[in-house]
């Protein structure tokens, strides 16, 4: 776990020490929270969008070559011309949501107008992190699969070659899946569940 993370926890914790010893909650306390729980959350996007850059802007030369290359193979020129469309645009995308991030953090609001925005931006994040595996990575994966279907069958004939072809792009597909939908949604989820609480102790003020 990053600093990151650390940080807005730590601070919720020292303001409910605080709190249980005067009986009364701090609101620059709550300020410095809402600040400190903005800047998590911009970290992370940043850190994950870096990788999703390098991911995609890294290999998709890499396909164009291959692609131009294999250009007498139906198989090969499909596959890899599909693969690098689906990394530049998953760039793209990235790029579109990373520009949206920034945007809403320069926004002047209240604390709580702030915090309010905040909920529904985790719940937009949470729907785009579980349709990657669709948009993404199916389109990515089949380009690999019709890139790597004729090598399969080449050197372990058709049967076997389909299965080991077929069998290894499922596998990357579940880990892409576990990725988005189990892990960076349980986090997003939990991320939001603390706005949702401090939402709640902002009430009681």
């Amino acid at each position: 776990m990053s600093p990151a993370d650390d940080q807005p926890n730590d601070l919720q914790k020292l303001w409910q020490k605080t709190g249980e010893q005067s009986g009364t909650e701090d609101y620059s306390m709550i300020l410095r929270m809402a600040q400190e729980k903005q800047r998590s959350l911009l970290d992370l996007l940043r850190e994950q969008n870096m990788a999703a850059y390098i991911i995609s802007l890294g290999f998709a030369p890499l396909t164009a070559m291959a692609a131009w290359k294999g250009r007498h193979s139906l198989w090969l020129l499909s596959g890899y011309l599909l693969m690098t469309a689906t990394l530049v645009a998953g760039a793209v995308v990235v790029w579109l949501k990373a520009r949206k991030a920034n945007a809403m953090g320069k926004i002047d609001l209240s604390i709580r107008e702030h915090q309010q925005q905040l909920v529904p931006f985790y719940d937009s994040r949470v729907r785009f992190s579980k349709s990657i595996k669709y948009w993404y990575a199916f389109p990515l994966f089949l380009g690999a699969g019709l890139a790597g279907y004729p090598i399969g069958i080449h050197f372990l004939g058709r049967m076997w070659g389909t299965i080991v072809v077929v069998g290894f792009l499922l596998i990357c597909w579940v880990g892409v899946w576990h990725m988005h939908d189990v892990r960076a949604v349980a986090d997003l989820r939990r991320r939001r569940e603390e706005v949702l609480h401090l939402l709640g102790e902002m009430d009681r003020e």
